[in-house]
């Protein structure tokens, strides 16, 4: 096979995480342009290896969008203010509690956009 051109557009990813409890976080993805898959090889390129470079292309951009989105970054603090939380009430500290609870309340509040 030799593929000249394959273009994936309008293309939408969805991240999901036990933490955000059920909900999703969505991104767009950019417009995905692949040439010449094969030409460089006499009889061009096996269906797997064409599958492979689309799979390749796809994964590099789904992992931009979801690195973009800041869901590991937002969830990573949620788990340290969980942290804070369990650490405060073993400790006896209502304040600690409290701004914990409070961080992961920030937290939650930018991921959803409210």
């Amino acid at each position: 096979m030799i593929v000249e051109s394959l273009v994936i557009s309008n293309g939408n990813v969805s991240i999901s995480h036990p933490l955000l409890q059920g909900r999703r976080v969505g991104s767009k993805l950019p417009t995905i342009r692949l040439t010449d898959i094969g030409k460089d090889k006499p009889g061009g390129a096996t269906p797997a290896e064409v599958v492979d470079k689309v799979m390749d292309a796809l994964e590099k951009q789904v992992a931009s969008a979801v690195g973009a989105s800041g869901i590991d970054n937002m969830l990573k603090g949620l788990t340290r203010d969980a942290e804070g939380i369990v650490r405060g009430v073993t400790e006896g500290g209502a304040k600690s509690v409290e701004d914990a609870a409070r961080g992961a309340g920030d937290t939650l509040k930018n991921l959803f956009g409210k």
